[in-house]
């Protein structure tokens, strides 16, 4: 069971980056190809063995987290503002 939730994240992780790069460069890129990149980038970073070496990337994390739910959220007010839904 926990090898099907792998699979499907991945798929789920893949086709949304791929429908990212292909909306921002205007391409379509293949899956497998995208697929083995990223293979190729987080498998080095699995054979680390002292995790707190990646703090400050938690910290970065968290402020683009930040970033896009107020972007987010200045995004839905100026369509809400367009539509006068609120009258």
């Amino acid at each position: 069971m926990q090898y099907g939730f792998v699979i499907g994240l991945a798929y789920f992780s893949l086709e949304s980056l791929k429908s990212v790069i292909d909306e921002i460069f205007d391409t379509n890129i293949n899956t497998l190809y995208l697929g083995l990149f990223t293979f190729a980038v987080t498998a080095p970073l699995c054979m680390v063995r002292r995790i707190e070496k990646f703090a400050f990337t938690y910290i970065i994390a968290d402020i683009l987290i930040f970033v896009t739910a107020i972007t987010i959220i200045v995004f839905a007010v100026i369509h809400i503002q367009e539509k006068k839904v609120w009258g």
